[in-house]
């Protein structure tokens, strides 16, 4: 209960954010307080869905690494970018280079990160609206086993807040999407409030006395109509917009 009502908290803040700076530092304190000392958010565009291109970039990682990384043009060459344009779900850095054969000019990517302090990292890929795609880090001089264990432990509170934030940034500059009210059934609209309480597939079952299965359709529906490939998503596209409610009270009946 006490990770969703910080979620919420989160929520109301970032709902209230005038201008990305505002969203990147509440970001940032989330980031810090579970152990992360480093984070970046990239939006990504581009003619090819493999191969995009950097539209929005905003790091914390340090100056003269950033610098370098742009000087040297390795955002071509950058495989945690390509994995993200390739994957839906959390992924560590450490995991890649067991899953693909590296060029000299990837292998150099990771090799000079790590010399600028960016020992271990993890990236969230966030899809959608539409086809957007963007992609959020946290990294940390920690080795990777420590981080590891860190990533862990809060990976799916990164991805509810990295999907938040994603969500209000486009309000405030990528353009105006606004989603009917009347879109969602109102099964549907229950299914992703109980899913926004933190309930599994069969618990919602439970609840509503239909299949898991039957959840699972929903689920797949809204996120069909929302243009999005994650339930995560759809619940910050729904909450930002008012679709759904989890109030207090309404957490206070879970506990």
């Amino acid at each position: 209960m006490d990770i969703l009502l910080a979620l919420d908290t989160f929520i109301e803040k970032v709902d209230k954010a005038e201008n990305p700076t505002e969203v990147f530092d509440l970001l940032r304190i989330e980031i810090e307080r579970r152990g992360f000392s480093m984070f970046t958010y990239i939006l990504l565009v581009g003619p090819e869905e493999h191969n995009p291109t950097h539209s929005f970039w905003v790091s914390s990682y340090p100056r003269n690494w950033t610098e370098h990384y742009l000087k040297e043009d390795f955002g071509p060459h950058d495989l945690v970018v390509r994995n993200a344009a390739m994957s839906t779900t959390p992924f560590l850095w450490s995991e890649l280079p067991a899953r693909y054969i590296l060029t000299k000019t990837q292998r150099l990517v990771f090799e000079t990160g790590k010399d600028a302090g960016l020992q271990s990292g993890a990236t969230v890929p966030i899809r959608g609206p539409g086809k957007v795609l963007a992609t959020f880090s946290v990294a940390s001089e920690e080795d990777n086993e420590e981080f590891r264990k860190l990533f862990k432990t809060h990976r799916h509170e990164i991805h509810m807040l990295a999907t938040y934030a994603h969500e209000r940034l486009m309000q405030l500059n990528v353009g105006n999407f606004k989603y009917d009210e009347h879109l969602l059934t109102a099964r549907e609209i229950e299914v992703l409030t109980w899913a926004a309480a933190g309930k599994s597939n069969e618990e919602i079952g439970i609840i509503l006395n239909i299949s898991s299965e039957t959840v699972k359709t929903h689920i797949a529906n809204i996120c069909r109509k929302f243009k999005v490939y994650r339930r995560e998503h759809a619940i910050s596209i729904a909450l930002s917009h008012g679709i759904i409610q989890v109030t207090p009270e309404f957490i206070k009946q879970l506990a």
